[in-house]
């Protein structure tokens, strides 16, 4: 997955006085499946919603401390959908097996700026200790009549791999928590056969594969 955070203390790229990047913005998919769903859908469709997460560590210094301030993440639209309308990030705690566990904070309805394949969030976390974290973006869009948002994949593995769920299963795939994205069958999510099978036009209904994840992270020290 594709995210580059914006703030402290482990530095990939110093950006400026007490500010880090966080980067995983290389390394983009370039072959199917290129990204995965991670949306809001409108009331008639939360069945669909999901979320797709990726970990990060911080590493602070004494006297140092961690929040994030940007979030860029490299996502798609559908063919002829968008725009989001805003978007969620969430933060969590690393549970056992590496997933994610306790939430910590929720950001909903983030304003946003840019255009796919390029989006970037503003926002104030609060303050992170020392540790292992998983960030999902989520982008609040309704199906009807904007399509999908997907987070792009990334080909190279940075901590443990990234995650997906779809609580209210209406994709079919029984991951109604928190799963390895790498567990999902993207034939079976790309063909869910209850659609195919009762509606001439699958299309009207959401497919959580666009067929990746990138981002960076910006937070201060």
């Amino acid at each position: 997955m594709k995210e580059r955070i914006n703030c402290v203390a482990k530095a990939h790229t110093l950006r400026a006085p007490n500010c880090t990047t966080l980067s995983q913005y290389d390394n983009a998919a370039t072959e199917p499946p290129l990204g995965i769903g991670s949306q809001q859908f409108e009331p008639a469709m939360t069945a669909f919603d999901d979320q797709a997460a990726d970990d990060f560590v911080v590493n602070l210094l004494p006297l140092n401390f961690f929040y994030i301030t940007e979030v860029r993440v490299m996502g798609e639209y559908s063919q002829g959908g968008g725009p989001a309308s805003s978007f969620n990030v969430y933060l969590y705690r690393d549970a056992p097996g590496h997933l994610p566990g306790e939430l910590i904070q929720a950001l909903l309805n983030q304003p946003y700026t840019g255009t796919p394949p390029d989006f970037t969030i503003h926002l104030t976390s609060g303050l992170l200790d020392s540790g292992t974290y998983w960030i999902s973006v989520q982008a609040v869009q309704n199906f009807n009549p904007n399509g999908q948002w997907f987070w792009h994949n990334r080909t190279v593995q940075s901590n443990s791999g990234a995650a997906w769920q779809n609580p209210g299963d209406g994709y079919g795939t029984g991951c109604v928590t928190w799963n390895r994205k790498t567990n999902v069958d993207a034939n079976s999510l790309a063909n869910p056969d209850g659609y195919r099978n009762s509606h001439a036009n699958s299309d009207r209904y959401p497919n959580p594969y666009a067929y990746p994840m990138h981002g960076e992270m910006f937070a201060n020290a």
